[in-house]
Parts: structure tokens; C-alpha cells; sequence
């Protein structure tokens, strides 16, 4: 594997992983506010 290739592999490994970690938190907002909501429906 060439040092170039090797390098962008790992760029777009760090890429998919910040992807993956802000995909994770808006879920969580998402959820949370769902439960809010729900509460306030009671």
C-alpha cells in the first residue's frame, strides 16, 4: 500500500467517524426532544 493511499484511508477513516459521532448525537436530540414533547402532552 502506497503511503499516499494509506494516508487517505485513514483521512476518510477520521471523516466517517466524526460522520458517525454527529449522526449519533443528532439521534439522541431527536429522542430527547421526543420525550419532552411527550411529557408535556400528559
Amino acid at each position: 500500500m502506497s503511503p499516499d493511499l494509506h494516508d487517505q484511508a485513514r483521512r476518510l477513516d477520521r471523516a466517517e467517524r466524526r460522520w458517525l459521532a454527529d449522526a449519533r448525537d443528532r439521534l439522541q436530540r431527536i429522542r430527547a426532544t421526543r420525550l419532552l414533547s411527550r411529557k408535556q402532552e400528559r
